[in-house]
């Protein structure tokens, strides 16, 4: 899986704000619908470059998304013992083609996300957690991502926690509703661990949120790298269609 955890960071801290849509906002200005929700459980405001687009596809393009990959993991069983202990109760997979309509929400995604003049993975790393399922504190690697992950949250709504690396006590909780996409870079990519919590945890601004089994659809921006470098990557011990192998090319 392309998400290892740790990394060293050098980048010097930035002023509390998260990204909105398209320039930089004071947190306490945010709004849930342009932005999605964030919260500090720790009375932090994070020094984070994160934002939320709720309700970025419909209903009837998440059931097709869903359909699409379904056939690639239903008959695998939920793992608990994931290679690099980040996450529990998930199956995954990585999928480059697409039924025609899937692709226009893919290539929407990666627009919205990355703009039309960033070259990013071509595959699409599907990530089923089950409804129990939790994934752990962690940053990916820049082995193999570079500054920008985006991802569709499907099937369930649920909690994103950012902690800060160094300093544990600033901590904020964003909101990822079902139907939406989050964007993730700067500070919050490189200075902050990200987890998704686990279902009797899922509490946000006091209210609990009720988790059920989570599909997402995450994309990454590649390492930068000199044209004659290459990069091995690791692969998915999961099932892969023949249309999808090798996994990286």
């Amino acid at each position: 899986m392309i998400m290892l955890r740790r990394l060293c960071s050098h980048r010097s801290l930035t002023g509390l704000s998260v990204i909105s849509t398209g320039s930089l906002v004071p947190c306490h200005k945010i709004q849930k619908r342009s932005c999605g929700d964030f919260h500090s459980p720790s009375g932090v405001l994070p020094h984070a470059s994160a934002r939320v687009l709720p309700g970025f596809v419909s209903e009837a393009e998440e059931e097709s998304l869903v359909q699409e990959c379904s056939k690639y993991v239903d008959h695998l069983d939920y793992q608990y013992d994931h290679w690099d202990g980040v996450i529990r109760g998930y199956r995954e997979t990585e999928k480059s083609r697409w039924s025609p309509e899937n692709s226009a929400v893919v290539e929407r995604m990666r627009r919205a996300a990355f703009g039309n003049d960033v070259t990013i993975r071509p595959r699409v790393h599907v990530l089923d957690l089950s409804a129990d399922g939790y994934i752990m504190p962690h940053v990916d690697s820049v082995k193999f991502c570079g500054d920008t992950i985006a991802g569709l949250s499907l099937l369930s709504d649920c909690v994103m926690r950012f902690k800060h690396e160094k300093e544990p006590e600033k901590m904020v909780d964003v909101f990822l509703p079902r139907l939406s996409l989050y964007v993730i870079t700067g500070d919050a990519r490189y200075l902050y661990t990200h987890e998704v919590l686990k279902a009797e945890e899922s509490v946000f601004r006091g209210t609990p949120v009720q988790r059920g089994r989570r599909m997402s659809f995450i994309c990454r921006q590649p390492v930068a790298r000199p044209a004659n470098q290459q990069t091995v990557l690791p692969n998915l011990n999961s099932a892969f269609d023949a249309e999808n192998k090798p996994v990286y090319s």
